[in-house]
């Protein structure tokens, strides 16, 4: 009897909107035969999808409420004692999401493209946030003047928000080892397409943080992290510093992630770094963090951040001071990873210490081993043509931006494509 009250109220909400049922569902992003069902009483929602639904029909808190009574335990326990963190992730991406990444990666206001397709703004702001869906034609010439990519093009036109060629269903094992691929696809800058893999994927795991919130938040936090570096690399900073407080936020406990939270903070530290106080926030941002994190790896990593951002700030003792204790938890670790990472950074970490002191020549006596990712190789490349650079060797300096410039070709990141051309005319 509550799961027919339950599809009866969804039905009524439905029409008092004046929505149809596929109008719900697409916007809600279900399917029209599931919808039939809830409303019909044959099946019941998942508290996943009864948020979707709610959502889309813009229920108020009272609605809500109601809709959660009419379910029976433990599924209606679940929906009114939610975690701080599910509520934060209520609002899962839409395809509008996707449609205002790709407008944002090209950098067109949504007014110049409202104006290229013959919409008012109000109308391309509806799409973006998925209350409204565009004509097909609409997409197509969307699409072709925003550049978007086939699988992107894809997704706008059926209106649901995954790859083709993906299930529409994950289970949690699938989207940690798809979340992991993603992770090395960025690494090596292999695939454009990480906007819509990342969304598909965020959308996947808030349906699994239902039930299983601790590993879904786990995974979901090194999804940001990754989109996060992603987005930078595309210089797209102001997305970016979003998606990296939303990694930070599901870490309550930094010592029970791995390391890529600290990519998250990195970027945080650059984003907050560009305000009116400079890299002093940035290192008052840092410094916040230490004392929460006793893992000797992640802490070597964030006093040689702290480490780098002193010697940015003028603060040479407290530089110093911080690369001597990168230094000391370095030799403390002896296993870590399996080509010398924390190695490598301590003696980038101390290259560029030293290149902010103004002494290049001896910066160059911390030269690091080039690492196996092609994203690093490429930052590392930059790095030491700065310094070499700084040091009065310009035909060193012009092999290592030689040698970054290749691997652009092959596979283009505009935020390192900015700091090499950067480097190549101060030559």
């Amino acid at each position: 009897m509550e799961d027919k009250r339950l599809g009866i109220f969804i039905k009524e909400l439905r029409r008092k909107r004046g929505l149809s049922q596929r109008q719900l569902a697409d916007v809600a992003q279900i399917a029209v035969r599931t919808l039939a069902y809830w409303e019909s009483g044959e099946r019941v929602p998942r508290c996943a999808e009864l948020d979707c639904a709610l959502l889309a029909l813009q229920a108020c808190p009272t609605e809500k409420a109601h809709a959660a009574s009419l379910v029976s335990p433990p599924r209606g326990t679940r929906l009114v004692r939610r975690d701080t963190r599910k509520e934060a992730l209520l609002v899962a991406p839409g395809v509008g999401d996707l449609l205002r990444a790709i407008r944002l990666r090209v950098g067109w206001s949504q007014a110049r493209l409202a104006t290229e397709l013959g919409v008012n703004r109000s109308t391309v702001l509806r799409w973006e946030t998925t209350t409204m869906f565009p004509s097909e034609a609409s997409v197509e010439l969307a699409c072709r003047l925003l550049s978007a990519y086939p699988e992107e093009r894809c997704s706008l036109i059926s209106r649901r928000l995954q790859p083709p060629s993906w299930p529409e269903e994950l289970t949690i094992e699938e989207c940690a080892a798809h979340v992991k691929r993603l992770g090395e696809q960025i690494d090596c800058l292999e695939t454009p397409v990480v906007d819509l893999y990342a969304m598909t994927l965020e959308r996947q795991l808030r349906m699994h943080a239902i039930d299983k919130p601790d590993e879904a938040f786990r995974i979901l936090a090194r999804l940001h992290a990754d989109h996060a570096r992603w987005l930078v690399l595309q210089d797209r900073y102001a997305e970016s510093a979003l998606v990296c407080r939303q990694a930070l936020a599901l870490m309550t406990d930094p010592n029970k992630c791995d390391r890529h939270w600290l990519t998250a903070l990195n970027i945080a530290a650059i984003h907050v770094g560009t305000g009116q106080r400079g890299e002093r926030t940035s290192l008052k941002l840092l410094g916040s963090w230490l004392p929460k994190v006793c893992h000797p790896e992640h802490r070597a990593i964030l006093v040689c951040d702290i480490a780098y951002y002193a010697s940015r700030c003028g603060r040479l003792d407290q530089a110093e001071s911080a690369l001597q204790q990168a230094r000391d938890l370095v030799d403390s670790c002896d296993n870590f990873g399996n080509n010398g990472d924390l190695e490598r950074y301590y003696r980038l970490t101390r290259m560029r210490v030293l290149a902010n002191e103004g002494k290049p020549v001896e910066a160059l006596s911390c030269l690091p081993s080039m690492p196996p990712t092609r994203s690093h190789r490429i930052f590392n490349h930059i790095i030491i043509a700065k310094t070499l650079a700084a040091a009065g060797d310009k035909d060193a300096a012009r092999n290592h931006i030689a040698h970054a410039q290749s691997m652009l070709d092959e596979t283009p990141a505009v935020r390192y494509q900015q700091l090499l051309n950067e480097t190549a005319l101060a030559l």
